[in-house]
């Protein structure tokens, strides 16, 4: 009987075989278990119905809950997901709606996206809204808003919560609003800060200027012009005796203001008490703000607008109650 020879060969392909053939075989597991937890949702996986994420809730509570909703399926994979490709790594609170079964992946992305893919609430903030016309119309459409402590928290703030178009997830309550409106004035402002900065005039006062502006004039060289007469006489030590005070504080337009209006005790009473009111009076936008810190030199001192919102300017007091008679007694 002759001796049978075994390569070399033969020998590692024995020992080999079993060993790739385990490997392959948990390769297949471990891709069978990270499509099932990670590309495949839950069978039961809630079509077209909002969950909210309460705000501050942690990664690990978070994933439990999406977990315990049918939204996920591992909770460990789902941290690792978050932090391979989470865009803030955070989970963003608000309400969110999944029109049909999502991966991992997509639900890590839509709950920790800059742009809040939730439901919110979108609206629009007009230039020269007081705080007080925001807050009426935010009020009922944001569940968790509370008007008066809006009002309160922000009156600070009037003049720099930026009028612009917003979305507010719907969990959104007043702090939040406050904090996105102001973090926006706070950007919207940051390439004219150094020219902020150089002025002859504080920050503070540029802003109350703007909001003045916003509220007297509509076109940015009515409002330049209007700045200059403005600011002209704050330095004459002039009254300004601008109208748009009365409509911050009475709600009553200058065809409206009766002797007793213009005589209240207020220092928001610029034909009582000198120099600027002490707050802004609206929330004004940024070419308000920039016609405040370039203002148009000329030689008016008074000016008035007419029925039809044209501006008509004098150098004295004299042609000013020429141009009022000509103007506004017609």
């Amino acid at each position: 009987m002759e001796d049978r020879y075994v390569s070399w060969y033969d020998l590692v392909i024995l020992f080999i075989r079993p060993i790739l053939a385990s490997v392959f075989i948990i390769g297949i597991i471990f891709i069978s278990i990270f499509y099932r937890l990670t590309i495949s949702s839950p069978s039961d996986f809630p079509i077209g119905k909002y969950i909210e994420i309460k705000k501050g809730v942690s990664i690990e509570d978070g994933a439990q809950f999406l977990k315990d909703k049918n939204i996920i399926q591992s909770t460990s994979m789902f941290r690792l997901f978050i932090s391979l490709f989470g865009e803030t790594g955070n989970i963003i609170a608000g309400e969110y709606r999944f029109d049909k079964p999502e991966n991992l992946y997509v639900v890590v992305r839509n709950i920790t996206d800059t742009e809040y893919k939730g439901r919110a609430l979108r609206i629009t903030i007009p230039e020269g809204f007081t705080n007080k016309d925001i807050a009426e119309l935010i009020e009922g459409k944001l569940p968790n808003f509370n008007m008066a402590n809006f009002l309160k928290t922000a009156l600070p703030l009037e003049g720099s919560l930026f009028p612009d178009t917003y979305i507010f997830p719907i969990t959104h309550d007043e702090k939040n609003v406050i904090t996105r409106m102001n973090d926006n004035f706070n950007t919207k402002i940051q390439d004219i800060k150094p020219e902020i900065i150089a002025s002859k005039y504080t920050r503070n006062q540029i802003i109350i200027m703007a909001s003045i502006l916003e509220k007297e004039a509509r076109t940015m060289e009515t409002r330049r012009t209007i700045a200059g007469i403005l600011w002209k006489r704050l330095e004459k030590g002039m009254l300004l005796q601008v109208d748009a005070s009365f409509l911050y504080l009475l709600n009553k337009q200058s065809s409206e203001l009766t002797g007793a209006d213009l005589n209240m005790d207020s220092l928001y009473n610029t034909y009582k008490y000198k120099g600027l009111p002490p707050g802004a009076i609206s929330n004004p936008g940024i070419d308000s703000i920039i016609a405040a810190l370039r203002p148009i030199q000329s030689p008016y001192f008074f000016y008035l607008s007419d029925k039809d919102g044209d501006m008509h300017y004098a150098v004295d007091f004299e042609q000013h109650k020429k141009n009022k008679a000509i103007y506004l007694n017609h």
